[in-house]
């Protein structure tokens, strides 16, 4: 109930705060935002993720049927030695699942690592790249009057 509440609250203040703002100020991030998409450092920084991506899935569709192919060998093993002795059964089918989950364990600490750098030398990138879209609001911001960010206004901004 009171992640309920917070959460209603939540969502209020951002509609009342981005009522507030205008639909002008919607349009300005959104261009901006757009902009900073459209860098051709940007672009070839999210080309090269998804070539990444495309060159690993393989990788990793291999190493989850792998793990997978081995679970259900021990699983059949398992129900092979358990049809004679429960007991013995039992005791492969712990150790098969154990085998099997240490592998795909294994594997998933490998291919997360692997993002896991692959998303730092993204998000490296993609900082570098805004930085200079930084510059360039900072030179635009200059250029405007700071009572509503448009040149040339004397009006006072609204609430």
């Amino acid at each position: 109930m009171r992640l309920k509440l917070l959460f209603v609250i939540g969502t209020v203040s951002g509609y009342l705060l981005g009522a507030r703002a205008g639909r002008s100020k919607y349009e300005q991030i959104r261009t901006r935002a757009s902009e900073a998409w459209n860098v051709p450092r940007v672009q070839k920084i999210v080309t090269e993720t998804q070539e990444f991506l495309k060159e690993n899935a393989p990788i990793i569709a291999d190493k989850v049927a792998e793990g997978t192919k081995i679970a259900s060998e021990k699983f059949a093993e398992s129900v092979t030695i358990a049809s004679t002795s429960v007991s013995e059964g039992t005791k492969v089918t712990v150790s098969g699942a154990k085998d099997a989950a240490e592998k795909v364990a294994g594997t998933a600490r490998e291919v997360g690592g692997k993002v896991a750098e692959a998303a730092r030398s993204v998000a490296a990138r993609v900082a570098g790249a805004s930085a200079g879209a930084d510059r360039n609001d900072a030179a635009d911001a200059a250029d405007t009057d700071s009572t509503d960010g448009r040149a040339g206004s004397t009006e006072p901004r609204p609430l």
